[in-house]
């Protein structure tokens, strides 16, 4: 238990286990698309679900933001010759979260079987959306006035708070 959670505290995470759960079930806004740059891998957090964006070529992909060799967060890597890279060890992965290259071990190459697993993952109204869930509620959501030259965007910076989403809804909102 950390400083931020208390055994009483209805709001904290562990004790909202079945609202997490069911938010699994809808598309959710990571990251602004402007923040997902080509090739450099971006880590978020949904729903207490570490995640690593990256956008390749013309996708924008989601992964479970953790190296299958010894945990290390993949969006510290890089994007190299098509595939997400661990800075420890060097695993690669493709970009269907297959283990493709073990640069200590090629003879394991195409033996030892890893994978990431991947979220639903899509760029729309000037947003990354995740999904947790492959068969998620309803369509990415499109907001058309991001386009609309008459609408002024204000993007915060990013900070830190530990609280959940239903306090932070609550009180920011």
């Amino acid at each position: 238990m950390n400083n931020f959670e208390h055994p009483n505290d209805h709001f904290a995470p562990h004790a909202e286990s079945d609202w997490y759960r069911s938010m699994r079930h809808f598309w959710h806004p990571v990251a602004y698309a402007k923040d997902l740059v080509a090739d450099r891998p971006l880590g978020t957090i949904l729903l207490g679900e570490r995640l690593v964006l990256v956008r390749h070529r013309s996708a924008v992909h989601a992964f479970e933001d953790v190296c299958r060799h010894k945990g290390t967060a993949l969006s510290l890597g890089s994007v190299e010759n098509d595939c997400l890279s661990c800075p420890y060890h060097g695993w690669k992965y493709d970009m269907s979260g297959k283990l493709v290259s073990i640069p200590s071990r090629p003879e394991l190459n195409g033996v030892l079987q890893a994978q990431l697993p991947s979220f639903g993952c899509a760029e729309s109204s000037g947003l990354i959306w995740v999904s947790l869930l492959a068969n998620p509620w309803g369509k990415v959501p499109n907001i058309p006035e991001w386009t609309d030259p008459t609408v002024r965007w204000q993007t915060p910076p990013y900070y830190d708070w530990q609280t959940c989403s239903p306090r932070r809804l609550e009180n920011f909102v």
